[in-house]
């Protein structure tokens, strides 16, 4: 019995002798561990630190393209301090198109044959503008409306009709006109539909029209077909009464 109770004491002793050899090995790993990171902080030096310090920022990640976004559009913008001169927009979006009530947008613009036109040359008389391009089908439908108007107040000094021409070429545009004996200027920059004045009345479909007083405000838009004479000689008449 007495040598059993021995046998039993040394083991425990043995036991607690493993598990205190145990501990310190894994001090001693964490110890090492220690003095190398120590160790190599220490050969990195203060100079590969400045470098370290100033490498970049990771960059952010890329935007996803989104089909569904819509890229923004110039804006073209009109300053009454700098009248006849278009400039871009420091804002994204389309300018709106000229409403009722609101100020005529000045423009100074060459016509297709080299003529210079400046909108408040026209003041004090009624102006209709006609946004269209040769290659526009309801356009060439409009056409004969255009030419039974301008033929019917040729001689009237209180009507001035311009043209404004989104073609991107030139060279329809003379015999378009002859076609339907269409005389008066038609403005002309080969940009198709960023063309100057037309990004300044924020027109986005053509045929349009724009009616201008001798106010130099806006008498109204989208004068068409049979109600464009009837609209004309209204107005006209209205003056004359």
């Amino acid at each position: 019995m007495k040598f059993k109770t021995m046998n039993i004491a040394f083991l425990v002793i043995i036991l607690a002798v493993g598990i205190i050899m145990l501990g310190c090995g894994d001090s001693k790993q964490e110890a090492n561990k220690k003095l190398k990171n120590d160790q190599l902080s220490k050969s990195i030096g203060k100079k590969d630190l400045g470098q370290a310090k100033k490498l970049p920022a990771k960059a952010p990640d890329k935007e996803k393209f989104d089909p569904k976004k819509k890229l923004a559009a110039k804006e073209i913008r009109f300053d009454a301090k700098t009248a006849g001169k278009i400039q871009p927009a420091t804002s994204t979006g389309k300018r709106p198109i000229v409403k009722r009530g609101e100020n005529a947008r000045e423009f100074e613009a060459k016509t297709y044959d080299g003529k210079m036109v400046r909108l408040s040359d026209y003041k004090g008389k009624y102006i209709l503008i006609d946004f269209w391009a040769t290659w526009c089908g309801p356009c060439v439908r409009e056409m004969p409306y255009m030419e039974k108007l301008a033929a019917k107040y040729k001689d009237n000094k209180d009507l001035v009709i311009l043209g404004v021409s989104l073609d991107k070429s030139d060279k329809p545009i003379p015999g378009f006109l002859k076609k339907y004996n269409i005389e008066y200027p038609q403005v002309y920059d080969g940009r198709g539909w960023s063309n100057e004045v037309a990004a300044l009345y924020g027109i986005t479909s053509i045929p349009m029209t724009v009616l201008i007083g001798p106010d130099f405000n806006i008498i109204g838009t989208g004068f068409r077909g049979p109600k464009l004479i009837e609209s004309i000689d209204a107005v006209l008449n209205r003056k004359d009464s």
